[in-house]
C-alpha cells in the first residue's frame, strides 16, 4: 500500500486555514469569557444585595458596619481583615454559598494594602461614616434604612479600583467615593462598563464618566485621560455642573448620597 505524505504546498495551505480559523475563534472565546465574568459578577452582586437585606431584617433595619475590632482582630463585612478568613465576615451567615464572592474580573487586580482584600468590590463610603466629618474627625457609624432617600438610586457597592501611587495602573480598594481622586468605579468588563449594586437590591452595568479630579488640594489635579486610560470613572445622573472643576458637587455625587440634593 502506497503512503504519500503531505507536500510543502499542502502543509502551507493547512497552516493558512488554521490561522484564519484561529483569527476568528480566539476573539470569540475571549469575548465569551469576558461576558461570563461580567454575568458572574452581577450574580455575586445580587447575592451580596440579598445578604445585606437579610442582615438589615435581623438588625432593626440598620445596614451592617464596615467592620469592628474583635478579639485582637478586625471583622469586616467580607471577612477577617488580617487573615482574609471569609467565615468571619458579617454577611457570611446570610449568603447561599456562605462566602461573599467578589468580581471574577478582579482576580488579577494587584493589592498594595497590608490586608488580603482582592474582591474588586468597593463599598459606598457614605453608608458607613458620618460625612462630612464632625469636629475634624470621621465618625464610623451605621445607618438605618429609613435614612436612605431613594434606595433604588443609591449605590451600595460596585466594581472598584484605586489609582496606584505612581499613577501607572490600578490596585484593589474596599472603598468607593463620589468625590475621590483615586478611588473610583472600575470599568473592567470589556474595558467599557462597571457593575453596580444598589441599596434596593438590584444590580446593573453602566458606562462611566471621566472628569478632572483633585489630588489633595484642588490646584493639583489628575486629568480625565489618565483616569480613562486606567478605566477609573464615576457614575453620574446629571452632566457635571462644572466640567472643568476638579471638585465634585453634591449634584455630581447624586448616586452616592443618602440624602439627595434639593431639586433633583
Amino acid at each position: 500500500m502506497n503512503r504519500r505524505g503531505l507536500t510543502l504546498m499542502e502543509v502551507l495551505v493547512v497552516i493558512v486555514v488554521v490561522g484564519f480559523i484561529s483569527a476568528f475563534v480566539f476573539p470569540v472565546v475571549a469575548q465569551s469569557r469576558a461576558a461570563a465574568a461580567r454575568t458572574s459578577c452581577l450574580v455575586n452582586s445580587r447575592e451580596l444585595a440579598l445578604a445585606t437585606s437579610l442582615y438589615e431584617q435581623d438588625h432593626q433595619s440598620r445596614i451592617f458596619p464596615f467592620g469592628y475590632n474583635v478579639k485582637g482582630g478586625f471583622t469586616t463585612w467580607w471577612g477577617d481583615l488580617k487573615t482574609g478568613d471569609p467565615t468571619k465576615g458579617l454577611l457570611y451567615p446570610y449568603t447561599k454559598s456562605g462566602i461573599i464572592r467578589g468580581c471574577p474580573g478582579a482576580e488579577e487586580l494587584p493589592n498594595d494594602q497590608p490586608y488580603p482584600f482582592t474582591m474588586g468590590l468597593g463599598m459606598n463610603f457614605r453608608l458607613f461614616y458620618r460625612y462630612p466629618p464632625m469636629k475634624g474627625r470621621i465618625e464610623f457609624t451605621t445607618f438605618s434604612t429609613s435614612e436612605f432617600d431613594r434606595p433604588a438610586e443609591t449605590i451600595l457597592c460596585g466594581d472598584t479600583a484605586r489609582l496606584s501611587e505612581d499613577g501607572n495602573g490600578v490596585v484593589s480598594s474596599p472603598w468607593l467615593f463620589g468625590d475621590s481622586t483615586a478611588n473610583h468605579l472600575h470599568a473592567r468588563h470589556a474595558r467599557e462598563v462597571a457593575n453596580v449594586t444598589w441599596l434596593d437590591g438590584h444590580a446593573s452595568s453602566h458606562q462611566l464618566a471621566y472628569a478632572v479630579h483633585a489630588i489633595g488640594e484642588p490646584k493639583h489635579t489628575i486629568s480625565p485621560d489618565v483616569l480613562k486610560a486606567n478605566q477609573l470613572g464615576d457614575l453620574l445622573k446629571f452632566p457635571r455642573e462644572h466640567p472643568e472643576s476638579p471638585v465634585s458637587t453634591e449634584r455630581d455625587q447624586f448616586y452616592y448620597l443618602l440624602e439627595k440634593p434639593r431639586g433633583t
